[in-house]
């Protein structure tokens, strides 16, 4: 892996993250096995126009916390103050001190699989549900994980200047997550220049031939 090519992966310093690294490199194999699903988010219209070039992956991991903390040195207790200053951007819906909470959350958030190419990077949450029971979610502080991960990546999306794709997997049947927004959640995607009222997800599914 190169610097200028991939600007996620290896990042992350948790140590099953560093363990993982140490026992497994990244084959032609693994590529091939995360490409389905990169063609699943191309056809519910994720990722339009982008080629699929070299994919790589890496499972739970923490891309946001570990850009800044390991790659460019900023302090755990300064992330949240470090995000403010990148991105503060217009009239937030609640008090600072209680975005400033949110953000250091959101920061730190985990992603199930982070996929990164020469030009994009997707964040994909997984989920493994029994038959006719829904996914379940954590909502800390009040805002919905799925909007933490999708905050996270429009903020990555922005440091690095690659396409952002965001998705479940499992977790719907195939069917578009519809998350109505509370004036929390509306206020971290505002920090991130998203105005929206309702956050979609795509859902896709396994592979018919996993094992």
């Amino acid at each position: 892996m190169t610097i200028d090519r991939y600007k996620l992966l290896d990042l992350d310093q948790m140590e099953a993250s560093i363990v993982r690294r140490r026992l497994r490199r990244l084959t032609r194999a693994d590529e091939e096995a995360i490409r389905p699903l990169i063609a699943s988010l191309q056809q519910a219209s994720c990722l339009d126009g982008v080629d699929i070039v070299e994919p790589r992956y890496e499972t739970s991991v923490y891309p946001l916390y570990y850009y800044w903390a390991h790659l460019h040195g900023v302090r755990h207790k300064d992330l949240g103050e470090h995000m403010f200053r990148e991105f503060a951007a217009g009239t937030s819906l609640i008090d600072k001190a209680q975005l400033l909470s949110q953000v250091s959350t959101l920061v730190s958030t985990e992603i199930d699989i982070l996929v990164e190419d020469l030009k994009y990077f997707a964040f994909i949450e997984a989920k493994e549900t029994k038959s006719g029971r829904k996914a379940t979610f954590q909502k800390q502080g009040g805002a919905h994980q799925l909007v933490r991960q999708y905050a996270q990546g429009c903020a990555l999306e922005r440091l690095i200047n690659k396409q952002f794709a965001f998705a479940t997997i499992g977790a719907n049947n195939g069917q578009t997550l519809e998350i109505r927004l509370n004036p929390i959640e509306r206020a971290l995607l505002r920090l991130v220049s998203e105005d929206k009222e309702t956050l979609k997800v795509v859902d896709i599914s396994w592979p018919d031939d996993r094992r």
